[in-house]
Parts: structure tokens; sequence; C-alpha cells
């Protein structure tokens, strides 16, 4: 019979807009101190597109966690866990290579197709039934967009796939799509959790198209023979589905109760609550994203955080923060009497502006 471990640790597995960073937590939740980060572009065309590499994120991946599993006793990591930035979308071809970079939530080239979508699926409705909006940082306007723009392309796709299902696919050759992750897309609907069949049948996309669903706690276990040989410490570790980094971000400020909000900025911003069941009915201008099958999402985001200020430093070639901090310190807010909204990204909550 195996003995108890003494100190049993999750490796951990974020990935952001800018990153991929690692680190290993206790069973209280306690951050260690080995952990390791790789940085990565969120290449931004003019044209208000929003995209990644597929391979170079997940080679940074596997990159920091081969710098965890080195520096860390074999028999002590007890599983791995991952979040990404949702919404996300990544075509792949019959082989499971990729044949799309990674749409993220901020690309707003689809802000047309989002518009036209009201002409095909009632807002309301939409909104009510999937927890989404008809906006182009959601999925089912990047397909519509996608159809439209780059037909040859698009008829490439065989699968469409999450980052987190394509790092899955790469590792263990299957990939699942967490409810969490599958409701920030805008294709799921929240009470039955299973595709949405008026959002499918709105685009002519096929349900087998899109992956496998499946909740948090369902496994992933036996890594491909690469995977293996690269990192026997995991040989035997089961991997969980990879969930929407609003929900680590939640778990991460202890706001795991109807009665605590947490408010997050990072390259964007929200402010989230997590609620036992499902609310009946929603919000104006918020949305409803799923955790697992007990328990959701309910908030707001916008597009713009620090995104902002490192255009501004950029474009305006601004002083370090030590010089720039102190001297906005003393003037009155708003004291020039101009205000600007920066909707570098474009607009979500509240308002949901396509054409921001």
């Amino acid at each position: 019979m195996a003995q108890p471990l003494d100190n049993p640790l999750v490796l951990t597995l974020d990935v952001g807009s800018t990153g991929v960073r690692a680190r290993l937590f206790d069973r209280h939740g306690t951050r260690q101190k080995l952990k390791a980060k790789r940085p990565h572009t969120l290449t931004t065309p003019r044209d208000g597109g929003a995209v990644l590499d597929p391979v170079v994120v997940a080679t940074a991946c596997e990159v920091v966690i081969d710098e965890i599993v080195a520096g860390q006793a074999s028999d002590t990591i007890i599983a791995v866990a991952s979040d990404t930035l949702v919404p996300n979308i990544v075509g792949l071809d019959a082989a499971g290579t990729p044949v799309t970079p990674v749409y993220t939530w901020g690309d707003t080239r689809a802000h047309a197709a989002a518009v036209q979508l009201r002409t095909r699926l009632d807002p309301e409705d939409y909104h009510q039934r999937t927890g989404c909006f008809l906006h182009a940082s959601y999925v089912p306007a990047k397909l519509l967009w996608l159809r439209q723009t780059a037909p040859e392309l698009y008829h490439q796709v065989r699968r469409w796939v999450s980052l987190g299902e394509y790092l899955a696919l790469r590792w263990f050759g299957e990939a699942r799509c967490s409810l969490s992750v599958a409701s920030w897309s805008g294709l799921l609907d929240r009470q039955t959790l299973q595709w949405d069949g008026p959002t499918l049948e709105a685009l002519g996309l096929d349900v087998t198209m899109l992956g496998t669903l499946t909740d948090v706690g369902d496994t992933l276990h036996g890594l491909l023979p690469a995977y293996h040989r690269r990192w026997p410490a995991l040989s035997a570790v089961p991997f969980l589905p990879t969930v929407g980094d609003g929900v680590g971000s939640n778990i991460g400020s202890d706001c795991m109760s109807g009665d605590r909000v947490a408010l997050a900025i990072g390259t964007s911003g929200a402010m989230r609550v997590l609620l036992e069941g499902a609310p009946e009915r929603l919000p104006a201008g918020l949305w409803c994203y799923r955790v697992d099958h007990r328990r959701v999402l309910l908030g707001g985001a916008v597009s713009n955080g620090t995104n902002v200020p490192e255009w501004l430093t950029q474009t305006l070639k601004l002083p370090p923060p030590n010089v720039l901090e102190p001297a906005l310190a003393v003037l009155p807010p708003d004291g020039h009497g101009l205000t600007v909204l920066p909707l570098l990204a474009g607009e979500r909550s509240p308002g949901w502006a396509d054409d921001a």
C-alpha cells in the first residue's frame, strides 16, 4: 500500500496573452518557490487583429513544465491544472495541425459579423440561453467573419478547438473541452450544458467540428510516448481539463461564494462573483459562464487594462513609471478637461459596442 505523501503538490499552468507561467501549489493553496515563465507575443495588426501562434504558445508551455519537473522531486506532483485566456479558438486540419492562428477575445475584426448574427439570432434570447453576447469578442462572430473573409482557410479546418484542447491533443492525442472554456466561447447552452443548436445552425457549423464536452474532474492520463519520455515524473499524473482564467482569478483571490466579488486587472479587467446554480434570468450587460455543472461566474469585463498604459508608453514615449507616477499624483483628476475612453481593444461590458 502506497504511503501518503508528506507534501503533495499541484503543478499549475497559466496561459495568458503575453506569456506562460508555471508554479507549484500545496494542498492548502500555498505557492511554492519554484516557478517558471516564458513570454510570447500577441500579434496585433492595424486592422484590429489579436492573435497568437499556437505552436509558439504550446512550446512555451512545454518549456516551463520542463523547468518545474527538473527542479522538483518527481514523486510529489499529484496533478496538473491549467487555465488560459478565454475565449479563444484555433482551427486544426485532419492531422490535428493548426492551420489558423489562435483568435483571442481581443480580436475585433469580427464586429460586422456580430451585427449580421443579430439578424439570424435574437440577441436577448441568445444572451439568456448562452450567457454571452453577439459580439466580436466571442467565437460565433469570429467563425462567421473567417468564413466570409477567408473561405479557403476556413474550409481547411476539420476541427475547432481552444488552446487547452490543442495542448491536450499534443500531449495525450485526445482533446476535451471543459464546460468552463466552452461557456466562454458563446457556443454552449448554459442550462443544458450542450453545444447550442440554434447558434450552430445560424453558423452552418456541424457539431462534430467541436470538441467533446467534459467537466473539471474528468482527468486525462497516459501521456503520448514522446511526452512520457520527456516528463517521466508526470507519466501517471492526472491532467485536469483547462478552465477559463477567470475561474483561477476567483479562486486565487478567495472569492468562491456569492458574498465576495473578485476584481481583476491584467491586460484586460473584470469583476466576477461565483454562484451556486445557474440564474434563471441574467441582468442586461452581464455575462454568465460555467465553472462546472454546479457553479457559474456572473460578471462583466472590460477589454482594456494594462494594455492602455503600455500603449501610451510606447506611443507617447512616456518616462518610466518611477518618474511618471509622482508627476501624475500631484495633478487634479481630469484637470486638463479632456476625457478619453481608451477602448484600444474594443468595448465589452456593459455597452458591448461593436464599432468601438
